[in-house]
């Protein structure tokens, strides 16, 4: 559809990338175009897994949206934050709709909703919508954009996530489909678009002298694709136990391993732990907007390894569970009420309560 026929809204203008010097993770970079033929797939899929193994993360290039295209879906992105009051925004929370029954994790999160120490709360925005955004209730003034917001996450999960998928398939020498037959694009699995604003800091002290926005964390999907923009905030945890920032690739996705993935390959890929810190001086007054496509099983997968021969060969799966007490998906990324039986690094049998209130975004 010509860009003329979709309704007009207010542009989001970006800033300009920081000048300062940065001690920068040095990131593989896949491009999908290469993997539309067996030989450019076979090349990528040893790519991928050296780069998660080494790495846990990489960006992809090429991966099927232009960059005016994408900075329309910036400018869709922030309608949920500037186009409705507070008290509009009240009938769309993420805590309302898991009291009605409506959905687990579509709507806003408001700021200051985690603590990240005492007296210290976030300060970032979140809305988020299911895969298949029309599964509830959205804010009207996001209603004429749902069709292009279902069409960017259909794109991601078929067009993106799918083929990378299929390159860590051939990459640990699965058989085929073992995990896309996992990741439905379906009311059966918790996929979703994430929409996140960051804000300047303001008021105590102690806000102010911070260097982090959010402290360092996992997420509990399979991985996050995570659309590069300017603002420098995002770092992530190298296997050599150093924090070092992500550097923006104009119009790529940094890919970062989730829990799930590190569980699903009994720990040959470990899950990336990330934070947002407070951006360089050129860019700390100004907000950060984000744009995320969250990949997650479905809701009735076991949390258990998958078998592939690659795993075998490099010493064996290991189990972050018991076997036979494994949560499913759902019951994992939520909590929801659960208490769930694993064993520990140092073998014995313990009993933990996963977290309700699930992941963080990032």
């Amino acid at each position: 559809m010509p860009s003329s026929q979709y309704p007009k809204l207010p542009h989001w203008m970006a800033l300009p990338e920081t000048k300062e010097d940065l001690d920068y993770a040095q990131l593989p970079v896949v491009d999908l175009d290469e993997a539309t033929t067996a030989s450019g797939r076979a090349k990528l899929s040893k790519l991928v897994v050296d780069a998660l193994v080494q790495c846990g993360s990489f960006y992809v290039v090429n991966h099927g949206y232009s960059s005016a295209q994408m900075d329309r879906m910036h400018d869709i992105a922030n309608i949920p934050f500037e186009q409705l009051s507070m008290e509009q925004k009240q009938d769309y929370t993420t805590d309302s709709r898991r009291r009605a029954s409506k959905s687990l994790a579509d709507g806003y999160k408001f700021r200051q909703y985690y603590e990240i120490e005492e007296e210290l709360h976030d300060e970032m925005e979140t809305y988020s919508l299911h895969c298949q955004s029309d599964r509830t209730e959205h804010p009207e003034p996001l209603k004429p954009f749902l069709p292009e917001i279902c069409q960017f996450a259909r794109h991601n999960h078929f067009d993106i996530a799918y083929p990378l998928l299929r390159l860590l398939e051939i990459g640990l020498q699965m058989p085929e489909n073992a995990l896309i037959s996992i990741h439905d694009f379906s009311l059966d699995a918790e996929s979703q678009v994430a929409f996140l604003k960051y804000y300047p800091c303001e008021g105590t002290d102690k806000q102010g002298s911070k260097n982090w926005w959010l402290v360092g964390e996992t997420r509990r999907d399979t991985f996050s694709l995570i659309y590069s923009q300017p603002v420098a905030a995002f770092q992530i945890l190298q296997r050599d136990g150093k924090w070092r920032w992500v550097k923006h690739v104009n119009n790529a996705i940094i890919v970062n391993v989730g829990e799930a993935l590190e569980i699903f390959t009994g720990g040959f890929f470990k899950a990336t732990k990330h934070r947002v810190t407070r951006p360089p001086a050129d860019q700390r007054s100004s907000p950060r907007l984000g744009i995320f496509y969250f990949l997650v099983a479905n809701n009735d997968v076991k949390m258990a390894p998958l078998k592939g021969n690659l795993l075998l060969k490099n010493g064996g799966i290991g189990r972050r569970f018991t076997s036979g007490s494994e949560p499913t998906m759902l019951q994992y990324r939520y909590g929801i009420g659960v208490h769930v039986h694993r064993t520990s690094i140092l073998g014995n049998d313990v009993t933990e309560t996963v977290d309700a209130r699930g992941d963080n975004l990032i």
